[in-house]
């Protein structure tokens, strides 16, 4: 027991806490993979979905729907409009949070902060939006069974 508070004695509390400087100077480059993460998964889906699409619909990979899964025509027409939504999506969403992230640099890290945050945000509903619509379209064309609808 001794051995014990004698270590508690010794022990400076604030060796256990960072220096704050360290973790705010790494607070725009945090905020910028952050941002730029979503943009650049959307693209490379939306790449993988128009140049590499599964072949035939399964349950395991492509972007699948009820819908789109009845034939091979309803399965193609949504891996394209997948990869072009998503892509076109992820391109411009990567433009934009490109731009914004530049200017990091010269902000407070609470302002960088609340930038990202609501970047996150805004991306969130876009690629929600897009996947909703992709849904949506795929279901007014296509039947259950596979045939385009009149």
């Amino acid at each position: 027991m001794s051995k014990i508070t004698e270590i508690l004695n010794n022990l400076d509390v604030s060796m256990l806490v960072p220096d704050l400087d360290a973790v705010l100077a790494k607070v725009p480059t945090v905020a910028v993979i952050a941002v730029m993460i979503g943009p650049l998964i959307l693209l490379i889906l939306g790449l993988i979905y128009l140049f590499i699409p599964p072949k035939e619909a399964n349950h395991k990979a492509g972007f699948r729907t009820y819908f789109g899964m009845g034939s091979i025509q309803a399965w193609r027409y949504t891996q394209r409009l997948a990869g072009l939504v998503f892509g076109g999506l992820g391109l411009i969403l990567s433009i934009v949070m490109g731009i914004i992230s530049i200017g990091f640099g010269g902000k407070e890290p609470m302002q960088i902060l609340d930038t990202a945050i609501t970047c996150l945000i805004w991306e969130a509903g876009l690629a929600l939006a897009a996947y909703l619509a992709i849904t949506v379209i795929v279901t007014v064309t296509f039947d259950k069974y596979g045939y385009r609808r009149r």
